[in-house]
């Protein structure tokens, strides 16, 4: 063979090596790609051997069974059963092994049984799968159905190695009964962005200790991470004992530009310091979380949020509008400053009410007072550790709702028809809580009407009430083709059956008497507590219209600060003696008191703004640090905080109560001594006091 022929001959075995090499290399890395694709990794999904790799948990004890089924199954010769008798929060989880930002896809195939589906009266969620720590999970199975495949797809943290799955029959604030079975459970890491899939956030806790274990939960490795806050509560003593002193030495001498000045200069340190907070203090996970993936979905396609494919929302509609604008710039920044300035901008809207009201605050008491009060009422608010722990520290909203309830009794107030609708309707489309001032509004609408037999406030208020509502809620209908009409009615009948229970954290006389976290079903001398709840919102309202009666009186002193006075009446009494209240219902009580103190100039309603800021920074700080230390953990019936803290919030109510009773009945007001003094120690360019006493 010639040397041309051996070199081709050679030339030709290299070409098929190299072929060769490169289609064994490419089946290779195909097959370990596949190989990643398919792999399951949690361990049992079938059952066939028992549970050695699940622990169960259980809300309510001696309520579910647990056990593997080998009767009913989908495949195999196993399945796994959950069976409640009565209303629990029922799961089995198992810790998997993730790799740090990746997607995984978790697949179950359940089956129920007599599992009931939301109603008007309770928010219910059947078998789903979650993740412990978070609020996201599945879609909800309930009723008679076969075996149904569910999906659930999550993206983990950057420096996440482990997550905790939960197959659950029941929920977080949403209890079922019923039968769940569970087969063919399988985890698969996929690499590529599922069409749903849940952001979670870095989770840094400590799961060794067997000592540091709640209920499924571990205890966080940083429990004193937020001990300082607990020094704002004497800042707070500080501060409201200066408050007292200025308002009982009649000191009111001061230059009332140099005021405004002194004024916005600390309300910038306030907002500073908010900043601070809220990049570096622990957010409650699960809100922040919320919001956090609202955001996102409402800066891609906000209008079709309430089609049924997100698989938690229980926010009415204007938040959503809030989220939108923000929730693309959160998501893109989510990993400058390990995630502070994500979750900075999602704080954003609570930190600014928060400015606002102090804002509106000021110039409300400029108009009734002077410029020294003035001053001292907006600081009071924008210092208050119960204000800021909330938006800046926690993460939720009720700064943003409580600017919305301060600004419709301005209007109301000021006799602004229109503003008082329109505002109405943003506070019942912000939260359904918002309810909770429709008699003290209808009864100043009322008032006038049979004041002065006119019925143009009541058309322009509900005119403009129903007009706002049309707008905000048009664009979601037309966006669905109005496949739902009824979406709107669901949502709220699915959020106000939430949390159905005495009380769920909110300590109140409930909670006095030792039934946090008691079933709402429970009997309590021959009635349930949602019977209990029910005569307690009649009370209250009871107790308003005969506010609203004697106080619409010719001679009454006060006819002006109707409007805030029953409004502070009816959330106070709401949150002392209606069931389903939660930690922050009472959150407005502390500008609704400042207000009424501002018209009246009775100087119980400061002293009562003090007292229901320490309860409310009391009652959240305790569940906002149970959560960093323990997540998700509530304090048991007749825990001596709660106790106390109850106690307070009781004794509060009855001297609400004594205190409009002198007010609005018998007519009597007692001013501090610095406001006394306004009427003779005017300093020129102060706000017209006459004027608008006279009015």
């Amino acid at each position: 063979m010639s040397f041309i022929g051996k070199k081709r001959k050679l030339i030709t075995l290299l070409v098929v090596a190299a072929i060769t090499a490169c289609f064994l290399t490419t089946a290779a890395y195909a097959d370990t790609s596949e190989t990643n694709i398919t792999k399951n990794i949690i361990i049992g999904g079938d059952f066939e051997s028992g549970l050695d790799y699940w622990s169960e948990y259980s809300w309510y004890e001696d309520v579910s069974q647990f056990k593997v089924d080998k009767e009913v199954f989908r495949s195999g010769s196993a399945s796994f059963l959950i069976s409640s008798k009565s209303e629990n929060d029922a799961r089995i989880i198992q810790e998997i092994q993730v790799a740090p930002s990746a997607y995984y896809t978790v697949t179950a195939y359940i089956k129920t049984e007599n599992v009931p589906a939301s109603d008007a009266d309770n928010y219910r969620v059947g078998a789903t799968i979650s993740i412990i720590n978070t609020t996201f999970r599945s879609s909800s199975v309930c009723g008679d159905t076969d075996w149904t495949k569910v999906e659930f797809s999550f993206y983990t943290a950057k420096d996440m190695n482990s997550v905790q799955l939960c197959f659950t029959l029941g929920g977080y604030g949403s209890l079922n009964s019923g039968k769940a079975w569970f087969d063919d459970i399988s985890v698969k890491r996929v690499y590529s962005k599922p069409s749903q899939c849940f952001v979670l956030e870095s989770t840094k806790t400590d799961t060794s200790s067997g000592s540091g274990h709640w209920a499924g939960y571990p205890l966080s490795e940083e429990p004193d991470s937020i001990k300082w806050i607990a020094f704002a509560f004497a800042w707070f003593i500080v501060l409201a004992a200066l408050a007292i002193a200025f308002a009982e030495t009649g000191d009111i001498s001061g230059n009332g530009k140099k005021t405004r000045r002194t004024f916005i200069f600390a309300l910038v340190g306030a907002f500073l310091f908010r900043c601070v907070v809220a990049m570096f203090t622990p957010s409650f996970g699960p809100d922040i979380g919320l919001f956090k993936y609202w955001g996102w979905y409402a800066s891609t396609d906000l209008f079709n949020m309430y089609s049924g494919e997100l698989s938690f929302l229980d926010y009415p509609p204007l938040y959503m509008y809030a989220l939108a604008p923000i929730g693309a710039i959160a998501n893109a920044l989510q990993d400058v400053m390990g995630g502070a300035i994500t979750t900075l901008i999602l704080k954003m809207p609570s930190i600014l009410a928060d400015i606002i009201t102090s804002i509106l605050l000021y110039k409300f008491a400029k108009r009734y007072l002077d410029s020294k009060w003035a001053m001292v009422i907006g600081l009071i608010y924008a210092a208050n550790p119960a204000t800021w722990i909330n938006s800046a520290a926690w993460g939720q909203v009720d700064s943003f709702f409580t600017m919305l309830i301060v600004i419709e009794v301005m209007c109301l107030t000021n006799k602004k028809w229109a503003g008082a609708g329109i505002f109405f309707a943003l506070m019942v489309l912000m939260k359904p809580h918002g309810i909770i001032f429709t008699p003290a509004i209808g009864l100043i609408l009322l008032i006038e009407l049979i004041r002065n037999k006119n019925w143009k406030p009541i058309v322009i208020s509900v005119s403009s009430g129903i007009l706002t509502l049309a707008a905000l809620l048009l664009p979601f209908y037309i966006r669905t083709n109005f496949e739902n009409p009824t979406w709107i009615v669901e949502l709220y009948a699915g959020t106000i059956g939430q949390y159905n229970y005495a009380t769920m954290n909110g300590f109140n006389f409930w909670a006095m008497l030792g039934f946090n976290i008691t079933s709402a079903e429970t009997v309590w001398h021959g009635l349930t507590f949602a019977q209990w709840g029910m005569i307690g919102i009649g009370f209250s309202i009871v107790l308003a219209i005969v506010f609203a009666v004697f106080g619409s009186r010719k001679n009454s002193k006060v006819k002006d600060a109707l409007p805030s006075i029953l409004s502070l009446v009816l959330i106070v009494s709401v949150f002392t003696f209606a069931h389903k209240m939660h930690e922050r219902y009472m959150f407005a009580a502390m500008a609704l008191a400042l207000m009424a103190f501002i018209q009246c100039k009775d100087r119980w309603y400061l002293y009562l703004s003090m007292i229901f800021a320490a309860v409310v920074f009391a009652n959240t700080y305790m569940i906002y640090n149970l959560y960093i230390m323990w997540t998700y953990c509530y304090p048991a019936s007749g825990d001596i905080a709660v106790t106390i803290i109850s106690t307070i919030e009781v004794i509060s109510f009855v001297l609400l109560v004594i205190t409009t009773v002198k007010v609005l009945i018998m007519n009597k007001i007692s001013s501090p001594k610095s406001v006394l003094e306004l009427n003779t120690n005017k300093t020129k360019g102060e706000a017209d006091y006459d004027d608008a006493k006279n009015s």
